[in-house]
Parts: C-alpha cells; sequence; structure tokens
C-alpha cells in the first residue's frame, strides 16, 4: 500500500494530525509538559486545536494516548512521552513539520487566546 501524504486541514488540527504533533511536542520537549504548554507550542508554530474547547480536546487525545501507552500522566494536566522506535518519531516529526509549512504558507493564527 502507497504512503500518502498528510491530509492538511485548512485552520485547525483534529485527529490524527493533532495526536501526531502533541507526541511530537512531548518527545522533543524531554520532560513532561502542562495542556497549556502544549497549546502555547502549537500557538508558537502557527497551529490551533479544532474545538470549541481545545484543553477539553488536547486533554482527551491525550487520555487516549495514555490508554495505549504512547504517553504517561505524571500529574493534573501534565504528561510525558513514553520511548517509541526512531522510525516513528521521524514519520511523526514530518508530519508536525508538513502542518507548520502549510500553517505558514496559509497565513495560520497569529496569537490570540487558545484556551
Amino acid at each position: 500500500m502507497a504512503s500518502q501524504a498528510p491530509r492538511l486541514e485548512p485552520g485547525a488540527l483534529r485527529g490524527r494530525n493533532l495526536r501526531y504533533c502533541l507526541l511530537t511536542l512531548l518527545h522533543d520537549a524531554g520532560c513532561p509538559l502542562s495542556i497549556g504548554e502544549l497549546l502555547d507550542a502549537l500557538r508558537v508554530r502557527g497551529l490551533r486545536v479544532a474545538g470549541r474547547d481545545p484543553r477539553k480536546t488536547v486533554g482527551d487525545v491525550l487520555r487516549y494516548e495514555s490508554s495505549l501507552g504512547r504517553v504517561r500522566r505524571v500529574g493534573w494536566g501534565r504528561y510525558e512521552a513514553t520511548p517509541r522506535p526512531p522510525t516513528t518519531v521521524r514519520r511523526h516529526r514530518g508530519r508536525l513539520e508538513a502542518l507548520v509549512r502549510e500553517a505558514a504558507r496559509r497565513g495560520g493564527p497569529r496569537g490570540g487566546p487558545t484556551r
């Protein structure tokens, strides 16, 4: 089966794109991050989270990833990445970089509240 390019949704992250971005940010940080810190990291890159309540959306995604063992909850609203194969890390990082490039091309969010 041929590999498909990431689906670049206009405006906001959701689904697989959001999960991969959050996993990459947690992995690259090397330490636990709060939901607010993750939202800020996305905003700095010109990305935003789809949905009425971005904090709840991110919390739901991280809870799901925690149930799969990809992240670990280390405190109230704080998560850290668990070890992943290098090829997976590269694939997820590539997705994040493609989304950031697309957001820059489209003139992604320039600030404003993310919470």
